[in-house]
């Protein structure tokens, strides 16, 4: 985690705000276990720390949604978007999001029926718009 964060420090700096760094983030979930994400946002050129999960963070009507899914589920429907790059720790580039349909296709396959509001911070399989 300190290295992502030194690392992350570092790509800001160098990038300033053309390039969105996305951060590595640890929380405890409500049973106890610790889990690790990254955000990828809508409309970003983004860097992606290699996490657990992925919080995808998009507009739907005007309102902001988020959807969290497995790295795993992350690189089978949308690995064609990332592009590795040679940082240590790992970080991916993510220059586009998927478009909707591919995303709602990697939803469905995960479990999600549809994107919820965005009042709560989600966890690990859960979404919120």
């Amino acid at each position: 985690m300190a290295a992502y964060a030194s690392q992350r420090d570092a790509l800001v700096a160098l990038h300033g705000e053309s390039v969105f760094v996305a951060a590595f983030t640890a929380a405890q979930a409500q049973d106890g276990t610790l889990i690790n994400y990254a955000v990828w946002p809508e409309d970003s050129d983004a860097l992606l720390p290699q996490c657990d999960n992925v919080v995808m963070a998009y507009l739907v009507a005007g309102e902001q949604c988020t959807a969290v899914l497995p790295w795993a589920t992350v690189r089978a429907h949308f690995g064609d978007l990332l592009e590795a790059t040679c940082h240590v720790p790992p970080r991916w580039r993510a220059r586009r999001f998927p478009d909707r349909a591919r995303l709602q296709q990697a939803l469905q396959q995960a479990g999600h029926a549809a994107p919820v509001t965005a009042a709560a911070t989600p966890l690990p399989h859960e979404s919120a718009c």
